[in-house]
């Protein structure tokens, strides 16, 4: 049997520590990497890509969720997630129209969603994004101004108060 010197002995005990340490250093320096956040290009926010369906007639004249009543003549949308008065921009991506909407409502619903769409215009927004015959459309949706998160209805009378 061979005799082991002493210094092999140590090379063989801080060979394990040596490892470790280094697995460390990387670990601790993939953690820091992965951490940082991106930046948006888009001033106030958000982007989506998903499909638009609209409303239809019998929602029309009925309360929304944040308290308005809905008319399907003016430029408004639902969302699942956007705060009440949030100003989007619509952009068909089929045909490229465009159009600037604010969420007034939540929708569409879980069984819309799991089919892809992200949004509810009404019917005339629906119009300008060239949408009517389809019922559908491929979109993107982008964040012009975030809104509050406090209800439409309460805002408004608030305002009209002041007045």
């Amino acid at each position: 049997m061979k005799p082991v010197f002493p210094e092999t002995r140590i090379k063989w005990l801080f060979l394990p520590a040596l490892i470790l340490a280094i697995s460390a250093a990387f670990t601790v320096a993939g953690s820091k990497a992965i951490a940082k956040p991106k930046k948006s290009t888009i001033p106030n926010g958000k982007i989506q890509i998903g499909k638009a369906s609209y409303y239809c007639q019998r929602f029309h004249g009925g309360r929304t969720a944040s308290g308005r009543i809905f008319n399907r003549n003016h430029l408004v949308a639902a969302h699942p997630s956007y705060p009440y008065g949030t100003r989007v921009r619509v952009t068909n991506l089929g045909n490229k129209r465009q159009v600037e909407v604010r969420i007034i409502d939540r929708g569409p619903s879980s069984a819309q969603r799991k089919k892809g769409i992200i949004i509810d215009v009404s019917r005339a927004a629906a119009e300008k994004l060239g949408m009517i015959k389809r019922g559908r459309a491929n979109v993107k949706l982008e964040v012009i101004e975030w809104g509050k998160s406090r209800k439409l209805a309460e805002e408004e009378h608030a305002d009209e108060s002041l007045s």
